[in-house]
């Protein structure tokens, strides 16, 4: 009985493990997907600035909520959650 007890636990902690180890996965692709969407969305930024209004540099985006503030030279953006998703879209193939 003792033996089929913990026979149990270690099943359960094996299935905790992996299922920890899934989740870790998850949060580093969701990680990394985001980190590309700040790059590329900098990347368009910064072609779009030197395109139309000279250079501009050290752009920065912060995420808050459901919208990004982009911040550089002397502009501030606010994009909105619908925005950011379909620029999301448009950076991301496969999507």
């Amino acid at each position: 009985m003792e033996k089929g007890l913990e026979e149990m636990k270690g099943l359960i902690d094996e299935v905790k493990g992996e299922v920890q180890r899934k989740i870790y996965e998850v949060e580093e692709k969701v990680q990394m997907k985001i980190e590309d969407v700040r790059a590329k969305l900098k990347g368009r930024l910064r072609r779009w600035s030197t395109k139309f209004k000279g250079r501009l540099w050290n752009w920065s985006i912060k995420f808050k909520g459901r919208s990004a503030i982009l911040r550089g030279g002397s502009m501030n953006l606010r994009i909105d959650h619908s925005v950011l998703r379909q620029i999301q879209n448009s950076c991301i193939p496969g999507q």
